[in-house]
């Protein structure tokens, strides 16, 4: 009765300010449709819109052929050619669940829905669950490039790193009783999975530190949800899985993504070929099972394995586009919002430092100056602060709390 009762009080208190955001998100949907409404600003969207519009609309597939060539039409003006990016939905079906609701709309209001639900869930998430840092943060994200671009794209990494930051927050602070927020909390992450490549060294880390402080009713929510999203999965294309797989194998041919850790093995291996990159995966693999024993024994920090962890997982990925650099500005941005409160100048300095290096880098590509500025020049800083972060002695940096104190 009684963790019925603190459920109902909690709900009883977020009521004003989820009627608060209903109105905010309103407003700010019908302000990005004049403004937008002649353009078609979110080409990642586009795709999922029609393959959302395929599924409720015409009740066809979301990996039909359709959706690809409506999406050539609207956003390359021609049929694509083999080596052009096809535009076609690579996820698996329950990535559409969030953009089913928005396919009876006209695109421009799609667009502008969309668009204003990723401002404002990434806006919220920061100002209510990371307290200690300064309001005026949580505006000045979206103008790092790597968030603007992905804002602009209307890219699904957006809604998983909201997703990733809110569980940062809230789930060193589950208490048992708390069972609606880990129900809540567990089902997000689950959907969150919809971005392996993204999302899938962070979700394993989160699903360690439940374990290790014993939070089943989280482990058990996942699990579920992520059952649950493969039903509905099945519901929306029953033979989803073949269909899917055929669209990985095709992927990478047309994307042009390569690793960043490519061209060091080129310059150290020249003749290596994919024996060089199954040896450096079995190592990078070791030296992560390592420091995840040293972090489970409370002998590594936790901040420092997410740092560690991002960098292991970025070198392998197969980055095409700047939005995809939030997987090591996670815990960048981690690290500053716990350091805010104990050194608010250098915290700021690094943040500024981050905004105004992502358009620097974009910039240099843009100009042809430096045409990998945008593929290295941000994680080559990354690599810099990664290598001091480890190095200088701190005490150890536990996830605990929203403001993540020592």
């Amino acid at each position: 009765m009684t963790e019925i009762s603190h459920d109902q009080g909690a709900l009883k208190r977020w009521v004003p300010i989820i009627l608060i955001n209903v109105l905010v998100f309103l407003l700010l949907t019908t302000g990005i449709f004049y403004l937008t409404r002649d353009n078609t600003l979110g080409t990642d969207f586009y795709i999922y819109y029609t393959a959302g519009r395929n599924v409720m609309v015409n009740h066809l597939s979301p990996y039909d052929e359709s959706v690809g060539r409506l999406s050539q039409m609207a956003i390359l003006k021609h049929e694509a050619q083999p080596s052009e990016d096809q535009l076609r939905f690579v996820y698996p079906p329950y990535g559409l669940i969030p953009v089913l609701p928005l396919s009876g709309l006209p695109f421009p209001w799609a667009q502008a829905a969309w668009t204003a639900f990723i401002l404002l869930t990434l806006h919220s998430i920061l100002l209510f669950c990371f307290i200690d840092i300064p309001r005026w943060i949580p505006a000045t994200i979206f103008l790092s490039f790597p968030f603007f671009f992905g804002v602009l794209l209307g890219n699904l990494n957006m809604p998983v790193i909201s997703i990733l930051l809110i569980t940062a927050a809230r789930l060193p602070r589950l208490k048992r009783e708390n069972r609606l927020k880990s129900t809540i909390l567990g089902v997000l992450l689950a959907w969150a999975t919809v971005k392996p490549q993204f999302s899938g060294f962070f979700i394993l880390f989160f699903m360690l530190f439940a374990i290790k402080r014993r939070f089943w009713d989280f482990v058990i929510s996942f699990l579920l949800g992520v059952t649950g999203f493969l039903l509905v999965s099945f519901l929306i294309t029953p033979n989803w899985i073949t269909q899917w797989l055929e669209m990985i194998r095709r992927y990478p041919s047309y994307t042009g993504s390569r690793m960043p850790i490519t061209p060091l093995l080129n310059l150290l291996f020249p003749d290596g070929g994919t024996t060089s990159y199954i040896t450096v995966v079995f190592l990078a693999a070791g030296v992560l099972l390592w420091y995840f024993y040293r972090w489970w024994k409370g002998d590594f920090s936790t901040l420092r394995l997410l740092a560690l962890g991002a960098f292991i997982v970025y070198i392998f990925h197969p980055t095409g586009v700047s939005y995809e650099q939030m997987i090591f500005l996670f815990p960048f941005i981690l690290f500053l919002f716990q350091d805010w409160k104990r050194s608010p100048g250098r915290s700021i300095i690094l943040w500024l430092l981050l905004v105004a290096s992502s358009w620097f880098f974009f910039f240099l590509s843009l100009f042809h100056i430096w045409l990998d500025a945008a593929y290295y020049g941000l994680f080559l800083l990354y690599i810099i602060w990664l290598a001091v972060f480890l190095l200088t002695p701190e005490s150890s940096l536990k996830l605990n709390s929203p403001e993540i104190p020592d």
